[in-house]
C-alpha cells in the first residue's frame, strides 16, 4: 500500500457503492445502466481530481523543503551580497527587506508548484524592485527546484 491519503468517509462510501454497482451493472436494464453509469462516472472524476490535488500538494511540499534547505545553505552568501551594497544602515535595511521578499516569492512559487512564467516573473521583479542579484537568485532557485524552465530561456537570450 505505502502512501496514506485522507478522504471524507461519505465520499469513500460512495466510491465503494460505485464499485459494487459497476460489478453488476451489466445485469441491469438499459435505462438503469445509463443512470448508474453517469453517477459512477461523476464519482470517478471527483476521485481523479482529489488524487491530482493530493499529488500536487505532496509535490509542492517536497519542493518547498528543497527551497528552504537551499536558502538556509545560502544565507551567508546572501548576507555577503547585502553587505556589499552599502554601509548606510538605511540602504542595508532596504536590502534585507527585499531579500526577505525574494525568499517569500521563492516559497510561494514552490507552494503553487507550477512552472514560473517569464512574463509573471518580470512583472514581479519590477513591482518589487528586485535588483540583478535578486533576480538571478530567484532564477537559480526555480531551476534548483524544477520550476524554472521558462526562466532559463531568458538567461540564454541575455
Amino acid at each position: 500500500m505505502g502512501k496514506i491519503i485522507e478522504i471524507d468517509a461519505d465520499f469513500f462510501a460512495q466510491l465503494l457503492k460505485c464499485l459494487s454497482e459497476q460489478k453488476y451493472l451489466h445485469l441491469q436494464p438499459a435505462e438503469i445502466v445509463i443512470e448508474r453509469q453517469a453517477a459512477i462516472d461523476q464519482v470517478h472524476h471527483e476521485g481523479i481530481d482529489l488524487l491530482a490535488a493530493l499529488q500536487s500538494k505532496r509535490f509542492s511540499e517536497e519542493i518547498l523543503q528543497k527551497c528552504q534547505d537551499r536558502i538556509t545553505k545560502d544565507i551567508v552568501l546572501i548576507g555577503t551580497v547585502i553587505k556589499s551594497k552599502s554601509s548606510d544602515p538605511k540602504i542595508l535595511t532596504e536590502y534585507v527587506f527585499k531579500w526577505g521578499l525574494v525568499r517569500q516569492e521563492c516559497e510561494m512559487y514552490c507552494l503553487i508548484g507550477e512552472e514560473v512564467e517569464l512574463e509573471e516573473f518580470n512583472l514581479l521583479c519590477e513591482r518589487c524592485g528586485f535588483d540583478k542579484d535578486m533576480k538571478e537568485y530567484i532564477r537559480g532557485m526555480m531551476g534548483h527546484v524544477g520550476l524554472g524552465g521558462q526562466l532559463k530561456q531568458e538567461i540564454e537570450v541575455l
